[in-house]
Parts: structure tokens; C-alpha cells; sequence
């Protein structure tokens, strides 16, 4: 894991900057976390899953609970209530970041228990294969997975991380650098 690789190698090296995406603990004086906003795509693509259900059942296959996941959830059942007050969105957790053969298993579970849209907050195309192979809508977040997804692609939130990484580079290089870069 990223945490347990900084912790350890971050001391050793005082003159580089580690970055920790997501993080919220301080692990090195030489060491930040960032993050971006996507709360607020996710919870337009939760409009699009509200308008679009129609057993008002609602799949979220997530990594970890962390805050920014939990932020993610709650960003999207947001926009699914906004636009549809009947719909429930099912959080089911996979508790790893990368686990395609869990993930699977969690979406084959929502989707035969009759949600009929599907998202994630995890790093695999598990959830859009299995969705793409059982016919059940799909909303990609973080990147755009909606190529291994076809037939059944909605929208997605994606990252854009250029704009952060290049003030953080800038920051390093012009000796400004501050463990908590504008998010």
C-alpha cells in the first residue's frame, strides 16, 4: 500500500517531495496529500442514475471507506435524490482498492438483487465488464471506463489531475512546495 511505501522511504530521503493522493495523515515532513473536488460530478452523474432507474434501486460498489469515497456516495445519492425521492442507492464494499474478482462478485450480487444502475469508487473495470456482460446501465467514476462498457454507458465522473500536479511540480521546483496544495 502508498502509506506503508512513504512511512518507510520518505525519512530516508529528505530532499524529495512524496505525494499521497487521498491522504489525510501526515506521514513525513516531506510528504503531502491532495485531492480533488469530484464530489460535484458525482453528484450530477447521481442525476443522470435517478432519472434513469426504473426499479429505483441503485448500485455503489466501493473500494474503502475512507473520507473521500464516503464523500463520493454521498455526493451521487444526493443527485439520485434530487431527482428522483424513490429511488435508494445499495453501497456494498469490497474493502480493497484493486480486487477485480471481488468487485465482480459484489456487482453480479446488487445487480441480481435488482439494481438496475451501477457505479464504483474502486480501481478496476470489473464493475463496468460485469455490468457491460448483465445488461445493467453503468456510470463510471474517476476515469473513463466507458470503452469496456458499451452497450450500457451512461456518463462518469472523471478525474483531471493535470491542473494539481502541475502546481505541485511548480511548487517543488520554485522551493514553495506546502504539504497541503489548493484542492
Amino acid at each position: 500500500m502508498m502509506i506503508n511505501a512513504i512511512k518507510e522511504v520518505a525519512p530516508e530521503y529528505p530532499d524529495v517531495v512524496f505525494m499521497w493522493g487521498d491522504g489525510t495523515e501526515k506521514l513525513a515532513t516531506n510528504a503531502g496529500s491532495y485531492h480533488e473536488r469530484i464530489y460535484e460530478a458525482q453528484y450530477l452523474t447521481g442525476i443522470v442514475a435517478g432519472n434513469m432507474t426504473k426499479t429505483d434501486k441503485i448500485a455503489f460498489v466501493a473500494a474503502i471507506p475512507s473520507p473521500q469515497v464516503i464523500i463520493t456516495i454521498n455526493a451521487f445519492a444526493k443527485g439520485v435524490a434530487s431527482s428522483n425521492p424513490s429511488a435508494k442507492v445499495y453501497v456494498e464494499w469490497i474493502g480493497n482498492w484493486y480486487d477485480p474478482g471481488k468487485e465482480r462478485a459484489v456487482a453480479l450480487s446488487l445487480i441480481h438483487n435488482g439494481c438496475d444502475i451501477i457505479t464504483h469508487a474502486s480501481a478496476s473495470d470489473a464493475t463496468g465488464q460485469t455490468a457491460d456482460e448483465m445488461g445493467t446501465y453503468f456510470i463510471s467514476s474517476g476515469s473513463d471506463t466507458g470503452r469496456y462498457s458499451p452497450r450500457v454507458y451512461l456518463t462518469g465522473a472523471t478525474w483531471n489531475w493535470e491542473p494539481i500536479m502541475a502546481d505541485i511540480t511548480e511548487s517543488v521546483h520554485n522551493g514553495t512546495w506546502n504539504s497541503q496544495p489548493r484542492q
